[in-house]
């Protein structure tokens, strides 16, 4: 009973996977950079946009693990740029790998099987405040000062953020 529970949740998991090893079995050669804008500009936000409309859970839960997260990622960015500052290294270069985890992709499904849709829209509270620090403060941080209408450009041609404020009107 549990693995036809798991199945949806990992058959997707193994089909890439058997894909992936297929295709390199065969010697193609993987466009890492296609894929890589094919998800980003594509697959996250229709995730964010359909995992908001098909679950059914008080807006107000959400906020508050929104709320959570963004404590999170202050104190964690105040923390360790405290810490980069004492040891004398580059805030711009470290900071952003180390408050900013790219990981909430592998993080939905697990909330998914463990705890249903509305683990799912609850993680999804907090992989989307991840995504908007990410492609907010992380793109600042990286391209460093200076340059503001450009960032802005950058930062409003996100399809990620766009999606956010889509899944909250819906």
């Amino acid at each position: 009973m549990i693995v036809l529970s798991l199945l949806p949740i990992l058959a997707p998991v193994f089909i890439a996977t058997g894909i992936g090893f297929i295709w390199a079995r065969m010697g193609k050669d993987f466009p890492s950079d296609f894929i890589g804008r094919l998800v980003i500009n594509i697959g996250t936000p229709c995730l964010i946009i359909a995992s908001m409309a098909q679950t059914d859970v008080q807006l107000a839960s959400i906020y508050r693990v929104a709320l959570a997260a963004i404590g999170v990622f202050l104190i964690t960015g105040i923390g360790f740029a405290s810490l980069l500052k004492l040891s004398g290294q580059s805030i711009r270069t470290y900071l952003p790998p180390t408050v900013l985890p790219n990981n909430g992709n592998m993080g939905l499904p697990v909330c998914l099987f463990a705890f249903g849709e509305q683990g799912l829209a609850l993680a999804l509270g907090y992989f989307l405040v991840m995504m908007m620090f990410t492609f907010t403060a992380g793109i600042a941080m990286v391209a460093g000062g200076g340059r503001w209408q450009e960032l802005a450009i950058s930062v409003a041609r996100q399809p990620v953020l766009w999606a956010m404020v889509i899944a909250v009107g819906v």
